[in-house]
Parts: C-alpha cells; structure tokens; sequence
C-alpha cells in the first residue's frame, strides 16, 4: 500500500521532470538554452508587440522569470484553489521537505537539515555573521 509521501514525492518527481541536468565533470548544465535569442525565447520578455526591440538589461537586483516556473507557479495555484484546506494542512509541508531533500542532493549537503531557506542574499550574510 502506497503512502501519501509516496505519491507526493512521485509528484514531486514530475513537478522536477524539466529541471536542469549538471554535467559533474564540467560543472556546467547540458540541457541551458543558447544565449541571447534562444534564451530569450524562455521568458516573457518582449513578448509583446510594444517591448519586442527592447533589450533588458539587469544587474541582479530583481529579474523576469522563466516561462517553465511561470507554469508551474499557475499550476500550484490552481492545485491550491481546488481545495485550501487540503494544500495547507496537508500537501504544502509534504512537498516543501521532498524538494529540500532534492536540493540538499542536488547542492551535495549530507542531509536536509542542513540547509535553511532565507528570502535573500543579505538575510543569508546576515544570519553567518552573526553566528
């Protein structure tokens, strides 16, 4: 008989079908779009007949996201609204510690435990100095 973690972890599995393949030896991932119009084609950037000759260029302050993440997003929102209850009780948990341990294997850390979610770069510094 299968569990729920079960199932939420083959989920899980689907939800990461398109992830990014690193290549170990190289350090670099084999399956990244080429860089400039291939890649562009991956975001909504320009996407309109208004922004199409607009080039973006970001310094790493804030960023579009990529279309991929852009559907997965919906289709979590949509997950969550068929029933609230069930996401937060329940599935929102399951799913947040199956994906710490595929980041916790993906990142080469001995266990889940030992990483720690912030909400960016600065909070992360902050938190190791002043430990």
């Amino acid at each position: 008989m299968r569990s729920d973690v079960d199932e939420t972890e083959d989920s899980i599995e689907n939800d990461f079908s398109n992830e990014i393949v690193w290549d170990r030896k190289s350090g670099m991932p084999d399956n990244i779009p080429a860089f400039g119009q291939e890649m562009r084609r991956q975001f909504l950037l320009g996407g309109d007949n208004f922004n199409k000759h607009v080039a973006f260029c970001n310094h790493g302050s804030y960023g579009a996201t990529p279309n991929y993440v852009l559907e997965k997003r919906f289709d979590l929102l949509k997950e969550i609204e068929i029933n609230p209850d069930l996401w937060y009780r329940s599935e929102m948990l399951k799913r947040e510690l199956l994906s710490t341990k595929k980041l916790a294997k993906f990142v080469g850390a001995n266990s889940s435990n030992d990483l720690i979610y912030v909400d960016n770069v600065t909070e992360g510094i902050n938190i190791i100095l002043k430990v």
